[in-house]
């Protein structure tokens, strides 16, 4: 005990607190249950777990130490065992309670962690102040498993603030979609400023985009190529091509790593619900490549199931497969040369392609062939950017259509084709 505790003991010369008041003290014993404190009072103050925190089982030796000091709120003069009952909890909450209404009054964005997943969305804690996240805002898109949030930190506003009944909402989804509407707004200035178009392409994939063997730097040429340019000629700026894998090309939208994918992309349903396309410009069918001497084995549909099958990762035709054959073995792999690679050296029996793109690799190859049997399923060809870009979007079908009414993507299929089958000889 201090000397001057003990002077004070001796000549009682004690504070006077009240219920309800708050009290400043010195934390002097701490177990994993209770805190006590010297208050100034002729009893020490004690603050229990359920007191400290609302966060179950916490160990209170971990969160505060002899010698810290803080503020707590009396709640009995008495517990019964001749202690004053402290509340840090209600404290922090009537503190917290004045931050989140400003928050919620003002539209300003909080973030905490996720204190854990429960029916029909989120629940975040911040200041002893629980807080719904309904599973429909917490993204802008389709969330199949929550627990990947579970103590993940998210950032939220308030669209509900009544802490009497409890109802106390957060709202996740829109400052995604305001903070990618800004990103997204501010493309075409970009390009424009920058003067250049970063576009993205998965080369091996004739004749839409393949390597140019002949050439000194391996230029990715084809279709494609011809398009990005004609985008950047109508937009008078330089064109940089990005080559990646087909997977890869598709995260690289929301990320904003390129500004738009030119690779024979088909816009399905579920790719329109994270990025926007373009008019289509080239449609295709969905065939199968064989060995030739394999032409008996495949002559309708059913002959293809049980079949070995190989697609590109991520593409249409590894969707197809999926969907229809779904007992079939499917081989996934990066780009479509090692699919027909697989094919000639016997690991699969069939390559799943766009007729396109299977005609450039039968041109080359006369061990080649399609198979009679084929999926009954057309194949669009469309230019992918991320979502809200509507100046964009408009400049880009303005090029395709343009170029399709001149007839140049038949004259770029005719001519890319015939510089497969030349690097072929």
């Amino acid at each position: 005990m201090s000397e001057n505790f003990a002077e004070m003991l001796a000549n009682e010369e004690w504070k006077e607190i009240h219920t309800g008041e708050v009290v400043d003290g010195t934390v002097i014993a701490v177990k994993e249950d209770h805190i006590v404190l010297n208050i100034g009072y002729k009893h020490d103050g004690i603050i229990t777990r359920s007191e400290y925190s609302s966060t179950p089982g916490i160990d209170l030796t971990t969160v505060v130490s002899v010698g810290d000091e803080m503020k707590a709120k009396v709640l009995k003069l008495n517990d019964g065992e001749g202690q004053v009952l402290l509340t840090y909890r209600k404290l922090v909450a009537e503190s917290g309670s004045k931050r989140l209404e400003e928050a919620f009054n003002n539209k300003e964005a909080i973030t905490a962690n996720v204190s854990r997943v429960i029916k029909g969305g989120l629940e975040v804690v911040v200041d002893e102040t629980r807080i719904f996240i309904p599973a429909s805002l917490v993204s802008d898109s389709y969330v199949k498993d929550f627990s990947e949030y579970n103590g993940k930190e998210i950032t939220f506003v308030l669209t509900e603030y009544d802490p009497k009944n409890r109802k106390v909402i957060g709202d996740c989804k829109q400052l995604i979609v305001a903070k990618k509407k800004a990103a997204q707004e501010e493309l075409l200035s970009k390009i424009k400023e920058s003067g250049k178009l970063v576009v993205g392409t998965a080369s091996g994939y004739p004749p839409y985009e393949f390597v140019d063997i002949t050439s000194a730097d391996q230029a990715v040429i084809g279709v494609d190529m011809e398009l990005a340019q004609a985008i950047a000629d109508e937009l008078g700026v330089e064109l940089e091509v990005q080559d990646m894998t087909f997977s890869a090309l598709l995260a690289s939208i929301p990320t904003g790593t390129v500004d738009m994918a030119i690779a024979g992309v088909s816009p399905t349903d579920e790719r329109r619900e994270t990025m926007d396309f373009s008019d289509s410009y080239l449609f295709a069918d969905q065939v199968v490549i064989i060995n030739k001497s394999d032409a008996d084995k495949y002559k309708t549909f059913d002959d293809l199931k049980g079949a070995t099958l190989a697609a590109e990762k991520s593409t249409t035709q590894e969707s197809l497969v999926q969907e229809l054959l779904p007992d079939n073995t499917l081989v996934s792999l990066d780009h479509v040369p090692e699919c027909i690679l697989e094919l000639k050296n016997g690991k699969v029996d069939g390559v799943v392609v766009e007729s396109i793109v299977g005609e450039q690799y039968i041109l080359a190859d006369d061990t080649l062939q399609f198979a009679d049997a084929k999926f009954d399923r057309q194949k669009e060809a469309a230019i992918v950017i991320n979502k809200g870009n509507e100046d964009l979007l408009e400049i880009l079908n303005k090029v395709i259509k343009e170029n399709q009414d001149a007839g140049n993507f038949d004259a770029w299929v005719t001519k890319y084709s015939q510089i497969v089958v030349d690097n072929a000889q």
